[in-house]
């Protein structure tokens, strides 16, 4: 496992492989190092295999250009700015998310002898906020 992050010739020659085994049939590796915009270009290309479009090698050229960039990231970065704000701006307003309503566990608790109905404890959350009752 590697300490520090790859250096740029490391993902080059990575980018480099997993394009190849891609355009070759053998599919997608994961823990490349590779950004999510760059991993995404190449699954597209993974689901054609070797009859992949030009263009499709073209755009996983370019998502990887951009991960080298740093355009990636900053694109990545904007656009979480721009979610946190639209949930602050909506809490703001007083506004939240559905009400989601949900119990501990994913069957019915069975009831042990000498318990009581208020055993279990029903769990309400409500946008970011979470209520026992």
């Amino acid at each position: 496992m590697l300490g520090d992050w790859p250096t740029e010739d490391q993902l080059r020659r990575t980018f480099g492989a997993v394009l190849e085994e891609v355009l070759s049939g053998q599919g997608l590796r994961t823990c490349t190092g590779l950004d999510m915009a760059t991993d995404d270009a190449l699954w597209e290309i993974a689901k054609y295999g070797p009859g992949a479009p030009a263009e499709l090698v073209d755009a996983a050229r370019a998502a990887f250009a951009g991960q080298l960039d740093g355009s990636n990231a900053a694109r990545w970065r904007a656009e979480l700015r721009r979610k946190l704000a639209a949930r602050g701006q909506r809490a703001a307003e007083g506004e939240s998310g559905p009400t989601v309503e949900a119990r501990g566990g994913a069957e019915p608790p069975t009831k042990p002898l000498g318990a009581t109905p208020t055993s279990v404890r029903a769990m309400r959350i409500k946008g970011d906020q979470t209520y026992l009752d």
